[in-house]
């Protein structure tokens, strides 16, 4: 009878510490959790406190609209060829430039980029006409030709000293100069107008 006494007090004892282990533990494991959480959102607020601190200008994002022609007569019209940079900027070199009356044929346009003047310029870039003659006659060609491709870039006139440029590009455009959009040449038996737009970043 005492050893079945003795017995049944030592496994309530058992169980009893055994229960206060396992609390103890369970106490632990949620103490060690909000620690973990805690010191991980004191890391994060601290690292978004280092972002803004070197957090660098933003750039606002917009686009502009050239626009140029050709008249086989020689004939000036009025064009917004042209525009004028008063700040430093990065401008996205165009893939086309598009035909709104007229046709490119097979001709040329360029692009002038940090210009002073059409002599006068950083680099410049070449655009073909879609079509495979200068003055298309079939409904195929006509649309090809409503449209100058680009085909490369130069820092010198008369496609001398290649750079490696393309679509895309985002190029920098100082202030106190200008982008000039060129038609060459176009289709003779017609009046070409084109425009192209860009994309600009302006600091």
């Amino acid at each position: 009878m005492i050893k079945k006494t003795a017995f049944s007090i030592l496994l309530k004892s058992l169980s009893y510490g055994l229960e206060k282990v396992r609390c103890h533990h369970i106490k632990l494991f949620y103490l060690s959790m909000y620690c973990m959480l805690f010191a991980g959102c004191g890391k994060k607020v601290k690292g978004l406190e280092e972002e803004i601190d070197v957090r660098r200008e933003t750039l606002t994002s917009d686009s502009i609209v050239l626009k140029d022609h050709y008249s086989p007569s020689g004939i000036k019209f009025l064009s917004k060829s042209q525009y004028d940079f008063i700040n430093d900027s990065s401008v996205r070199i165009p893939a086309s430039i598009s035909v709104n009356e007229g046709n490119a044929g097979n001709n040329t346009a360029v692009i002038y980029f940090n210009a002073q003047s059409a002599n006068d310029f950083g680099f410049y870039c070449k655009y073909i006409g879609g079509a495979s003659t200068a003055s298309p006659i079939t409904q195929t060609e006509i649309t090809n030709g409503l449209t100058y491709n680009f085909e490369t870039c130069y820092t010198q006139a008369n496609d001398q000293a290649e750079v490696n440029y393309y679509p895309g590009y985002e190029a920098i455009q100082f202030g106190n100069s200008s982008i000039i959009l060129e038609l060459l040449s176009a289709d003779p038996l017609k009046e070409t107008h084109a425009t192209t737009e860009f994309e600009v970043n302006w600091r």
